[in-house]
């Protein structure tokens, strides 16, 4: 338990920023290569999210949630994680 307490504090700021960074990266594909729209569409729906950091701007912003996706993985990760 102390082990994996030490690990996660360790890299927490490398998983962090990768997943941030996948997320960055990801959101181009969106709508062009069918697997990204269909795990982005997975992942906004699942975890009730929208984007990366959020939908502003969308073109029609109150059909889709507000919060963005990175927070919501990262919430997810570290309920995941307690158990």
């Amino acid at each position: 338990m102390l082990v994996g307490g030490i690990l996660q504090f360790v890299f927490r700021e490398k998983v962090l920023s990768t997943l941030d960074r996948e997320l960055f990266a990801a959101i181009p594909y969106y709508g062009v290569k069918h697997e990204y729209t269909k795990s982005w569409d997975d992942t906004q729906t699942y975890l009730q999210c929208c984007g990366r950091l959020d939908c502003k701007g969308s073109p029609n912003p109150t059909t889709m949630y507000m919060d963005g996706c990175l927070n919501k993985v990262i919430d997810f990760l570290r309920e995941d994680a307690a158990y």
